[in-house]
């Protein structure tokens, strides 16, 4: 009996380990088929595939395939491992400690280790004592970030080097999105030798990613090719290609996705029947934490007057988005998107207001003898533009709409000349700090419009740090409040995100961060 107790569960081991060899040869088999292929996409022009100076969407995209950070974005956009295995946080939720995987490679071959993650710290805070950095407002928490950037010192006290996979990060207070942060691709690690080295390192980088970069034809395509090494396992396609025309329209995007040219394309609402319509494609229609917004700058003529800004603000009609769009977008009632902590559908904002708008240009008369100066809107699109030039001229506003190429309305932000624009705004991460901070604080990075508002400055600083999820809310509730009154933001639509693939196409998925969260290492494409 003895002998038959020890030897039953060997026999039941022996036949497990067998079914699940089987099951295991079989899953591998499976899986081995879908390697292979490439995916081809469109978009506009990235400006750089260097992480420190990615900008917009159309970077992001790219960016998001060739490298990696200390943590990640599932699909439901929750906080999950990436080269950072696993963390601790202090009970003061100050100090941070991360440990690393410790089979992450650079594209050169070179193993990732925690001096990596300081050094790309430093060259970001570097940077930023000459030029504007979006997120660089936290890492500036850091212990010893703000004497480093005043060059009182070379090295920061807060980032610790405690083994070659343990990070340790220390802040000088607590910062509730801190980890959310570190999951934007502007803080993805670099390697110092191909950085410092390679001068072309903007347009020929060296990740960590599931692909490498393989070429780039400027105003053609940039290649990617599956990087064998990646820690996560190779990723299924061999290649992706994103084509990057110097001018396209969505209906070309599109005529080219039905000829076969593409297998993922962004779809009008226009064209969005003929491809729901048709059984060769998936169609995936996902809301976006995103506004597209009309922006004013405060410190520019004649937009120091209020007067004038609110008569703006209270003359469109953005409600006319949900007709124009169908359900491709939908009409903003607030600063804050749906699926943002803070968005509440209860108390929404009637901004359209044709009285308030005529009686505050009236006042607006009075300090230009009642002469009304001739506006300019910049923009790369045109649509919504137009819309916005027939409401401003029935109260009187005459508006030049002028074009821009996409590049040139982002270097024209950053120097803050614009007087008025229209943009499109992505959360970073899914919290209302990434909203809000970097736009309409005073020092924030992205601040186009010169506002400096002392209330939102110390309700922004009190959300960052505030852990009780109601409390929260109402800061940023009030924040919005006290934004609408500045009217250097007027809120058009939220962004949906609608997307078409070629039924071979599989594993395809787009969070509501849209194509700036959007990771390809699933994908297979059905040979």
């Amino acid at each position: 009996m003895r002998f038959f107790r020890i030897i039953l569960p060997v026999i039941f081991f022996l036949l497990v380990f067998s079914t699940c060899n089987k099951r295991d040869e079989k899953k591998h088999q499976e899986d081995k088929s879908k390697y292979g292929g490439t995916l081809r996409l469109m978009q506009d022009v990235p400006y750089s595939l260097d992480p420190l100076f990615m900008r917009n969407v159309y970077e992001s995209t790219i960016l998001n395939q060739i490298f990696n950070g200390l943590l990640d974005l599932d699909d439901n956009l929750n906080i999950v491992p990436d080269i950072a295995k696993y963390w601790e946080i202090s009970g003061d939720r100050k100090i941070y400690k991360f440990y690393l995987q410790d089979n992450v490679f650079f594209h050169n071959g070179r193993k990732v280790t925690a001096k990596d993650f300081v050094y790309t710290f430093k060259r970001i805070l570097n940077f930023s004592k000459k030029e504007d950095f979006l997120g660089i407002e936290y890492l500036q928490l850091i212990e010893g970030a703000q004497d480093f950037l005043n060059n009182k010192t070379k090295e920061i006290s807060g980032l610790k080097i405690i083994d070659s996979l343990t990070l340790e990060i220390i802040l000088t207070e607590p910062c509730t999105p801190f980890l959310t942060v570190l999951s934007m691709n502007n803080f993805s690690v670099v390697p110092k030798e191909e950085v410092e080295n390679n001068p072309n390192f903007s347009s020929s980088p060296v990740g960590t990613g599931p692909f490498k970069f393989s070429s780039w034809k400027e105003n053609e395509y940039i290649i990617l090719e599956a990087y064998e090494k990646y820690f996560e396992g190779r990723p299924f396609l061999d290649t992706l290609i994103f084509y990057i025309p110097q001018h396209f329209t969505y209906d070309e995007e599109i005529d080219k996705f039905i000829r076969g040219e593409l297998d993922v394309t962004y779809v009008s609402s226009k064209r969005l029947g003929e491809i729901k319509n048709s059984k060769r494609y998936k169609v995936f229609n996902r809301p976006e934490l995103s506004i597209y917004f009309l922006g004013i700058n405060r410190n520019i003529a004649p937009f120091n007057d209020e007067k004038l800004r609110k008569a703006i603000f209270y003359a469109i009609d953005n409600k006319k988005f949900d007709v124009i769009y169908g359900t491709s977008r939908l009409s903003a009632h607030g600063f804050i998107p749906p699926g943002l902590l803070g968005y509440d559908p209860a108390h929404t904002h009637k901004y359209y207001n044709l009285d308030s708008a005529k009686k505050f240009l009236e006042e607006f008369k009075i300090n230009f003898n009642g002469k009304i100066p001739r506006l300019k809107l910049f923009t790369v699109s045109g649509n919504e533009e137009n819309e916005i030039k027939k409401d401003l001229a029935g109260i009187g506003l005459e508006v030049d709409v002028v074009g821009l190429k996409w590049i040139e309305l982002t270097k024209s932000l950053d120097k803050k000349s614009l007087p008025m624009f229209t943009l499109g705004w992505v959360a970073d991460f899914p919290d209302p700090d990434a909203f809000f901070y970097s736009l309409i604080h005073s020092s924030g990075s992205a601040n186009f419009f010169h506002l400096k508002n002392k209330k939102i400055d110390s309700l922004l600083v009190l959300g960052k740090k505030e852990n009780n999820t109601n409390y929260r809310v109402d800061i940023y509730q009030k924040i919005e409040k006290e934004l609408e009154s500045e009217a250097v933001i007027i809120p058009l639509y939220y962004g949906m995100n609608t997307v078409a693939t070629h039924n071979y196409v599989n594993d395809f998925n787009i969070t509501s961060l849209g194509f700036m969260n959007i990771n390809l290492k699933k994908v297979w494409i059905q040979k």
